[in-house]
Protein backbone atom coordinates (compact mmCIF):
# COMPACT_ATOMS: atom_id res chain seq x y z
CA UNK A 1 0.00 0.00 0.00
CA UNK A 2 1.52 3.47 -0.87
CA UNK A 3 0.24 6.10 0.95
CA UNK A 4 -2.98 6.52 3.55
CA UNK A 5 -3.69 4.29 6.38
CA UNK A 6 -4.99 0.69 6.55
CA UNK A 7 -6.35 -1.07 9.55
CA UNK A 8 -8.18 -4.04 10.31
CA UNK A 9 -10.47 -3.94 13.48
CA UNK A 10 -12.40 -7.02 14.13
CA UNK A 11 -15.21 -7.30 16.57
CA UNK A 12 -14.27 -9.53 19.33
CA UNK A 13 -15.19 -13.01 20.31
CA UNK A 14 -16.82 -13.42 23.53
CA UNK A 15 -16.13 -17.18 23.96
CA UNK A 16 -12.24 -16.48 22.58
CA UNK A 17 -11.52 -13.50 23.74
CA UNK A 18 -14.03 -12.89 27.17
CA UNK A 19 -16.30 -10.85 28.09
CA UNK A 20 -16.72 -7.53 26.68
CA UNK A 21 -17.34 -5.40 29.76
CA UNK A 22 -14.27 -2.53 30.15
CA UNK A 23 -13.09 -2.75 26.38
CA UNK A 24 -12.20 0.16 25.50
CA UNK A 25 -12.56 2.15 28.22
CA UNK A 26 -9.75 5.05 29.05
CA UNK A 27 -8.06 3.64 25.97
CA UNK A 28 -7.15 5.41 22.52
CA UNK A 29 -4.93 4.97 20.00
CA UNK A 30 -3.94 7.96 17.35
CA UNK A 31 -2.74 7.34 13.65
CA UNK A 32 -0.69 9.02 11.18
CA UNK A 33 -2.38 9.08 7.90
CA UNK A 34 -1.99 10.83 4.67
CA UNK A 35 -4.94 12.71 4.37
CA UNK A 36 -7.86 12.53 7.38
CA UNK A 37 -10.41 14.53 5.29
CA UNK A 38 -10.17 12.14 2.90
CA UNK A 39 -10.17 8.89 5.22
CA UNK A 40 -13.57 10.65 6.63
CA UNK A 41 -15.10 11.09 2.30
CA UNK A 42 -13.72 7.64 1.96
CA UNK A 43 -15.70 5.75 5.50
CA UNK A 44 -19.00 7.96 5.06
CA UNK A 45 -18.94 6.60 1.01
CA UNK A 46 -19.01 3.55 2.51
CA UNK A 47 -21.78 4.23 5.05
CA UNK A 48 -20.30 4.72 8.62
CA UNK A 49 -21.75 7.71 10.18
CA UNK A 50 -18.46 9.74 11.83
CA UNK A 51 -18.36 13.23 12.46
CA UNK A 52 -15.51 15.25 9.76
CA UNK A 53 -12.23 15.99 10.82
CA UNK A 54 -11.44 19.13 13.38
CA UNK A 55 -8.31 20.74 13.47
CA UNK A 56 -6.26 20.58 16.72
CA UNK A 57 -4.73 23.61 18.62
CA UNK A 58 -1.19 21.52 17.64
CA UNK A 59 -1.88 21.92 13.85
CA UNK A 60 -3.48 18.20 13.48
CA UNK A 61 -6.44 17.42 11.19
CA UNK A 62 -8.01 14.76 13.66
CA UNK A 63 -10.56 12.16 12.46
CA UNK A 64 -11.97 10.07 15.54
CA UNK A 65 -13.77 6.64 15.03
CA UNK A 66 -14.50 4.35 17.66
CA UNK A 67 -14.08 0.50 16.71
CA UNK A 68 -16.86 -2.16 17.30
CA UNK A 69 -15.22 -2.81 20.73
CA UNK A 70 -15.81 0.42 21.56
CA UNK A 71 -11.89 1.73 21.30
CA UNK A 72 -11.07 5.38 20.11
CA UNK A 73 -9.58 5.61 17.08
CA UNK A 74 -7.68 8.73 15.72
CA UNK A 75 -6.77 8.92 12.44
CA UNK A 76 -4.38 12.29 11.73
CA UNK A 77 -2.87 14.67 9.45
CA UNK A 78 -1.06 17.85 9.34
CA UNK A 79 -3.18 20.72 8.74
CA UNK A 80 -2.96 22.25 5.25
CA UNK A 81 -2.04 25.85 5.79
CA UNK A 82 -2.38 26.41 2.15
Amino acid sequence: MRGGAAVMLQQAIPDEDGPADGRGRGVGFFFYCDDAAAMHADLASRGLAVAPPQAAFYGMNQLFVKDPDGYELCFQSVVDNG
